[in-house]
């Protein structure tokens, strides 16, 4: 175990993209193998954003990897990136058996990515422990009528796996998720792990609630697969409010270009399609008093939102509408972190009550949000995992 040796790979996201998972995900297996080298392939500047997030282990190597930056509307930069990916793996992958490394593990693969794999384990590298995490999972519901690329991406998903394979593990943050691969026969449940969203809660000063000017955000990319422009239509059914200084709305993070049909002056963001820095995004994490996802009742079923663990972190009320993700997040505690709702007009009528009648959610809410930090803490992601990868050899 001394001489134990782990590569940690990101062969996709750049900056700032999943770094509050990444950082907390190396120290999950930091926990669980204490004694391990852990080599981390990113890039340079995802490696920058890790250490934003927190010190980092002596025992933790980074090895510098190119990643292709993204430009929108590029499909050829889409393709690039794509085979940079792939051939990432491909290099990585020989590296890995060469040096008889004991476990390898994908933070993040693309759906070609995850096909090349699953093609390499029929013929190639049967020894080696790899896990791959799963993100973007809601891929799998696309129907025919769906873009074309997702239908292809899809595709690719579920032959990678059904893929007949060796040592081969994947990991999901959500339970629907681990329903929804084992109830379509995607993945056995012997290649399928289940962790709760690691996440490095951090004490921070709270914010007491402002009653006279409350500030309801969206957190993370505004884009239409999130529900993001009924958070615009939202705030246009208060625009008076906004207007006379009794409301503010804000999207703490990116918007993207899909968002253009609308977006209106009564809702505060950063420039079309710019990424929001890391200060400036906790700066107005800190700030806001309530965070409001308007998620459809299948959205993020199967995908953890990082969003969502901004907020938990941030002792933010969740004014959410009621789908499976947030049903499950709700039962884990006693108390409540906010409020669900079953349409967007309950909460409209919830956001009023909050401007007009000064109705909060911050008092009765520490404790769940204490019980939650605890569920999603590194040590007890740390021990779950653990506890799986013994079953499995790794």
């Amino acid at each position: 175990m001394n001489k134990q040796q782990l590569f940690y790979i990101e062969p996709f996201m750049r900056g700032n993209q999943h770094a509050p998972f990444n950082a907390a995900m190396l120290q999950v297996f930091q926990a669980i193998y204490p004694m391990a080298t852990i080599r981390l392939w990113c890039s340079s500047d995802h490696l920058l954003a890790l250490k934003e997030q927190g010190q980092m282990s002596r025992r933790i190597i980074h090895q510098p990897l190119r990643v292709p930056r993204l430009r929108n509307a590029d499909k050829l930069r889409w393709v690039y990136k794509h085979l940079a990916e792939c051939w990432a793996l491909t290099k990585l992958l020989i590296r890995a058996r060469r040096h008889q490394v004991s476990l390898v593990y994908f933070a993040f693969l693309s759906p070609p990515a995850q096909w090349l794999l699953s093609c390499y384990r029929v013929f190639f590298f049967k020894k080696l422990n790899i896990l791959v995490q799963l993100h973007g999972l809601e891929l799998l519901k696309v129907s025919r009528q769906g873009k074309f690329v997702d239908r292809v991406y899809a595709s690719l998903l579920r032959s990678a796996f059904r893929r007949k394979r060796s040592r081969l593990y994947y990991i999901t943050m959500e339970k629907g998720a681990q329903r929804y691969l084992q109830d379509h026969d995607l993945i056995p449940s012997s290649h399928l792990l289940c962790i709760p969203h690691p996440y490095l809660f951090k004490k921070r000063d709270m914010k007491q609630v402002q009653h006279h000017i409350p500030i309801f955000v969206h957190l993370g990319v505004a884009r239409l697969s999130k529900g993001s422009h009924h958070f615009f239509k939202l705030a246009e059914k208060f625009k008076e409010e906004v207007v006379q200084g009794k409301a503010i709305f804000q999207v703490v993070g990116q918007v993207l270009p899909e968002m253009d049909n609308y977006l209106n002056p009564y809702v505060v963001y950063a420039g079309r399609g710019d990424m929001l820095p890391t200060a400036d995004y906790l700066a107005a994490l800190h700030d806001a008093d309530y965070a409001l996802f308007c998620y459809a009742s299948d959205s993020y079923e199967l995908t953890s939102s990082g969003a969502v663990m901004d907020a938990i972190a941030a002792h933010k009320p969740i004014l959410a509408l009621r789908n499976t993700s947030f049903s499950e997040l709700f039962s884990l505690v006693e108390r409540a972190p906010g409020q669900l709702f079953d349409s967007l007009e309950e909460m409209e009528q919830t956001v009023r009550s909050i401007i007009y009648q000064q109705k909060h959610f911050h008092e009765n809410g520490a404790a769940a949000f204490v019980a939650l930090q605890a569920h999603f803490s590194v040590d007890n992601v740390a021990r779950e995992l653990g506890k799986q990868l013994k079953g499995i050899s790794c």
